[in-house]
């Protein structure tokens, strides 16, 4: 098995693998058995998933959403990238859940 086709693949889309001490990851680590380089293998999963993620999420998806549920002001909260763009949409979630909530007990304390 060769983890060249990964590593290629990843700096196709501008992920490049660093362990947390900024270590290029390579094949030859990441075939390392004795001892097993968890951090080069964690490394190697963070990209999947950043990857991964980039092409499921696009600011431009996000910001549809967000339109959908919550107030949006472009000029301050236009996102960035994907991280940013996940962050917005949690936060929005968050906001139009707490504004649920406190409504249902508005209507509760109301409606006997």
């Amino acid at each position: 098995n060769s983890f060249w086709p990964l590593i290629h693949g990843l700096a196709k889309h501008g992920v490049y693998l660093l362990e947390e001490d900024e270590v290029a990851v390579n094949h030859s680590v990441l075939a390392q058995t004795s001892p097993f380089r968890k951090g080069s293998h964690l490394a190697l999963l963070d990209g999947l998933m950043t990857v991964y993620a980039s092409s499921i999420v696009s600011v431009e998806r996000v910001v549809k959403a967000v339109r959908r549920m919550s107030t949006f002001n472009p000029s301050r909260e236009l996102p960035c990238g994907v991280e940013d763009s996940l962050l917005l949409w949690l936060n929005k979630v968050s906001g139009a859940l707490c504004r649920q909530q406190r409504e249902e007990a508005k209507r509760k304390l109301q409606d006997p």
